[in-house]
């Protein structure tokens, strides 16, 4: 579900806005430093109400409700 950047419930629809690939889902969640991806430290990215999306999904207008 983190390679996805989705929760169970997006897990139904086609298409995730979220999904930014799996890299950058892993490092929106983990954190950027690799050396800390398995430390008890917050590494997180952003302010939890704004997240990054897939323009691409985006631009072709697709709706994922």
């Amino acid at each position: 579900m983190t390679l996805k950047n989705e929760t169970t419930i997006e897990g139904f629809f086609r298409e995730n806005p979220y999904d930014i690939g799996r890299r950058k889902n892993w490092e929106q969640t983990m954190g950027k430093n690799p050396w800390l991806w398995f430390m008890p430290v917050p590494t997180t990215q952003g302010n939890g109400l704004v997240y990054p999306t897939n323009l691409d999904l985006e631009d072709t207008g697709t709706s994922i409700v």
